[in-house]
């Protein structure tokens, strides 16, 4: 469902003034005056909280139809991507999710390939990148202590649709926003445990120790993800990103039935840790064994 909203996209803008700090360094001295201005004896405080309120309740809604238009708003309109609450009036579920974890390093021709990957789909995403975990034992000494650099041009390309994240993210808050619509991960247990959980499935990247038997998991047992790297397999291209992209993020039957799959999947793990839950109950049963 969509909402209707009479008003500007710079108005919207002006309920973020915290985010705004963020880009500060790409706001025009015009922009800043019409967001940042303030009208504290116009506007009661009760207003603002209900306000607040709205546009986070906002985020389970598909999207936002304002009436406005890029002849006028075109500035503002462009700069709402910067903001969660804000790109969560976009189409739900559009984001590709990037993340390997802490322990994984892949190569700078791999990161190449992914960026393409990432490029050609044309979706939004969030790509957590880090430098090359040093505590890594999988990763060489030299791959392990530089730092990760994106193909010439890679960001300039994506500056639109994607965002670069060099070092922690939010995981969780990321999995549970209703804009992610998959996660690309390399399926250490604890990534999957949240995503799942989360009802968001999977594009398996499996890296090493107990990363492939999770992906076969995942994606053959549970049938709530896809794989893209095979286990001997030294590089994923950029073809092959994009293709398992579209699979999860597309129209055809078998996206929309991993994605129906990992959706009751989430709601069933949720379950279980309620009260009378599968995991509530053995968590109940556990404490009342060690302190009888």
């Amino acid at each position: 469902m969509y909402e209707f909203q009479c008003v500007t996209a710079s108005y919207m803008l002006s309920l973020f003034t915290d985010d705004l700090k963020i880009i500060d360094d790409k706001l025009s001295r015009e922009v800043r005056n019409v967001i940042l201005t303030q009208f504290p004896d116009r506007c009661p405080e009760e207003l603002f909280v209900f306000l607040d309120k709205y546009w986070r309740d906002l985020s389970s809604e598909a999207g936002v139809v304002m009436n406005t238009c890029k002849e006028i708003d075109g500035e503002f309109i462009e700069l709402m991507p910067h903001f969660q609450r804000a790109v969560a009036t976009t189409i739900a579920e559009s984001v590709v999710y990037v993340s390997f974890g802490s322990t994984v390093s892949i190569s700078d021709e791999q990161i190449e390939q992914l960026a393409l990957g990432l490029l050609h789909s044309r979706q939004r995403f969030i790509w957590v990148l880090k430098d090359a975990d040093k505590g890594d034992i999988f990763a060489d000494n030299e791959n392990s202590t530089k730092q990760r650099k994106l193909p010439s041009g890679f960001e300039e390309s994506t500056s639109e649709t994607g965002v670069v994240v060099r070092g922690w993210a939010p995981q969780l808050e990321i999995l549970a926003h209703p804009s992610t619509g998959v996660f690309v991960s390399h399926c250490g247990w604890n990534s999957c445990i949240e995503s799942l959980s989360f009802g968001v499935p999977m594009i398996a990247w499996p890296m090493h120790s107990d990363q492939p038997r999770n992906a076969t998991m995942v994606c053959e047992y549970l049938k709530a993800g896809v794989l893209v790297r095979g286990w001997d397999q030294e590089t994923v291209s950029g073809s092959e990103v994009e293709r398992a992209i579209e699979r999860m993020m597309g129209t055809d039957d078998e996206g929309k039935e991993i994605r129906k799959r990992a959706k009751g999947l989430g709601e069933e793990i949720r379950g279980a840790v309620k009260e009378n839950g599968s995991s509530k109950a053995e968590f109940d049963s556990f404490v009342q064994h060690i302190t009888r």
